[in-house]
This record gives structure tokens, sequence and C-alpha cells, in this order.
């Protein structure tokens, strides 16, 4: 296909935030001094996050329009169809972005290369590197991987993707309390929620839930759901520290999702109950008391360019 705009997507660093907070360098480095901390760090990742944007943006071709983004303005942002995206970060920022697009590929561009695992940020920010794969892209080629989503939605109508994962539950440390229902098998449930992953998502927070449950019990190893290939149609989810007594069960802990077979939650929680993805509480949907939440495989698909 043929692009008519770059969008350049970016995050505040660390050391932005720290200025946000603390409003000035000279308090941020007070505070951070006195708690044994040293901002001089902070500013080093800061200077080369953006040492890492300044390649991307100088090797941008001069023939195509272009617009920078940052992470906290993208659920205002108007994607259009013919748009080719590059994020610049850590892999969080493409779960991030990812859910607001349409079809639409993305660069991803690891600038930490020694502190970001770069999963997704398959691209270091060298300049010859950058112009050979947008050149390559600009002309109707390059690689693309395609990614699955996962989407909840709500029986007030309300629709929620994550590319990573979703966690049903609560935002604070009170019990969740739900009617979970798989496959057909239906149980009341007390947990610290349902944590749902895409295959992309399931080498992440799905991962530390796996090796928690398999030091505890080495039979959980044989119980557990593979992990989905990223373009899978499959989802898979794990109850996190469920609670049985004389009103609830924990028989159904673990298992798979597909597109013939969604998980479905009936809310118990006169409040504070929520669905959120990616790790981001701003992107949530609340879930109060008789709530029908279905989790399914998504219809859409993320396109992310592969070296």
């Amino acid at each position: 296909m043929s692009y008519a705009r770059i969008v350049v997507v970016t995050k505040k660093t660390p050391y932005e935030e720290l200025l946000v907070t603390h409003n000035t360098h000279g308090q941020a480095a007070f505070v951070l001094q006195s708690l044994g901390g040293d901002i001089d760090e902070y500013r080093a990742l800061h200077q080369r996050y953006y040492d890492a944007v300044r390649v991307v943006e100088a090797v941008l071709p001069k023939t195509i329009s272009h617009t920078l983004v940052e992470r906290q303005s993208l659920p205002s942002m108007l994607f259009r169809p013919d748009d080719l995206v590059i994020a610049i970060g850590p892999d969080g920022l493409f779960a991030n972005l990812a859910k607001y697009l349409s079809g639409q590929p993305v660069v991803g561009v690891n600038p930490l290369p020694e502190v970001i695992d770069g999963v997704v940020m398959r691209f270091q920010p060298v300049a010859l590197d950058i112009s050979n794969i947008l050149t390559l892209l600009l002309n109707g080629g390059g690689a693309l991987e395609e990614i699955t989503l996962a989407e909840a939605k709500t029986s007030t109508g309300a629709r929620l993707l994550a590319v990573n994962d979703f966690l049903i539950g609560r935002l604070d440390h009170i019990s969740a309390r739900y009617v979970i229902e798989s496959n057909g098998v239906k149980e009341r449930q007390s947990s610290s929620g349902v944590l749902v992953a895409t295959g992309l998502g399931s080498s992440g927070w799905m991962r530390s839930v796996k090796q928690a449950a398999s030091a505890a019990h080495d039979e959980y190893p044989v119980l557990l759901p593979n992990d989905p290939a990223w373009d899978e149609q499959r989802l898979i989810f794990a109850v996190r520290e469920p609670f049985p007594s004389r009103a609830t069960q924990a028989d159904i802990v673990y298992g798979e999702i597909t597109k013939d077979s969604p998980l479905q939650i009936v809310s118990e929680m006169p409040e504070g109950g929520v669905v959120f993805s990616d790790g981001v509480p701003e992107d949530s949907l609340p879930l109060p008391a008789g709530t029908v939440l279905s989790i399914g495989v998504a219809s859409e698909k993320v396109r992310l360019v592969v070296p």
C-alpha cells in the first residue's frame, strides 16, 4: 500500500515525569538525593532517548508529511488508513499504541537496547537502518507480522481492546467477586482478579503468574495451557489467588479462550469492579454488580514491521 503520512509516537521519559511531579530540575534532584538517588542517571537516559528521536526525525523522507504524537495524546489522535507509524520507546508503548490502530503498520524503535528488552521494538536508532526500512516500506516492501488482540465487551454495550492482557477485578486490594464461566462450566469466585493474555502478552505479566504457580505446585505445569503464537486466534487466562470458601470455588483457575469459546464473567461487585487493558488503569471499563463481561478474540489485528 502507499502511505500519505508518517506518525512518530513518543512518550515522556522518567526524567520528564520527575519534572512534572517536582516542577524544577533542582527540586527533583534534591528529593532524589535525599532518598539516595541520582538525577543525573535519569537525565542521561532522557538525553539518549531524545538522541534516538532526533535520529528518526532526521531520516524522515521530505516527500511525505509527518507528525509527532505523545503517548498521552493517543486517545484523541485520529489515525488515517494510509498512515505509517513509528513508535520510539519501550515495548509497553507498542501495547499502548496498537489498540488505537486499524491495520496501520508499526515500526518499533528501541532507544535503549541495554535497558529495554525489545520484544516488539525490533529496530535500533541507527540512521541507515531506519532510512532503509522506511524506503522499503514506502516502495511497497517490508515484512509484517500480524498480532492477535483480545476484546472485552459488556452487557451495557461498551468495548475495549488489549494488545497484551486484560485484568478483570478491582483497582484496589479488595478481593474481586464474580461468577466465571468457561467452556460451559460456571462457578462463583473470590480472587485477586482474572488475567487474560494474548500470544504477545503471554511472555509478560502472564509469565510471572505461571512461574509463581509452577513454583508452588509441581502439578500446575501440566494444567497450564501452552502460550499462543502471536497471530493465533487463541487467548489464555489465569485466576490470580482464587480463594475457596463455603460460598466460593476455585476449580476454574486456568484455561483457553477461542472465537467459539469466549470467557464470561458476571460481576458481583457493588462498586470498584473494573476491567483494564495492558496495565493502564485509564484504559478501563467499570463492572458494577450485574454487568456481564465477555472476553474473546478481537477481529482486529496489529501489523508489526519486522527486520
